[in-house]
Order: structure tokens, then sequence, then C-alpha cells
């Protein structure tokens, strides 16, 4: 019971830092989409080349999800 006690009060201990740390970073990155609005689009285009390329490397070529053969 004593190791239930103290497991509880160490979450609750580790709980703040870690919400506090991503309330940070969430703020900051509002905070980068507010001020260069023009970089999320890049960000966008850039990520759907990535998916695009990922596809094509495992074999994805149709966009019906599954792999074309190359046998």
């Amino acid at each position: 019971m004593v190791f239930l006690k103290g497991f509880k009060q160490a979450i609750g201990v580790a709980a703040l830092p870690y919400l506090a740390l991503n309330l940070a970073v969430l703020g900051r990155g509002d905070w980068e989409v507010m001020t260069h609005p023009s970089q999320l689009s890049n960000w966008r285009s850039a990520l759907a080349r990535t998916i695009s390329s990922v596809k094509f490397i495992f074999g994805e070529r149709s966009g019906s999800g599954q792999a074309v053969s190359s046998a």
C-alpha cells in the first residue's frame, strides 16, 4: 500500500512538467504559424512530396493502398 502512495505521488510530480512542456511546444508552434503563415503551406507541400516518395519506395503506385507486384 505504501508503494502505491509513493507511485501516485511520483506520477503527480512528473505530470506537471510534462504538461507544461507540451503547452510550451504547442504555444511556440502556434506562434510560428501565426508569424510565418507561408511556411505552413511550404511544409504541407514538402510533406506531400515525402509521402509520395515513401509510397513509391514501398511499391504503392496505384493509390489504392495495395502494392503492385514487380513480377
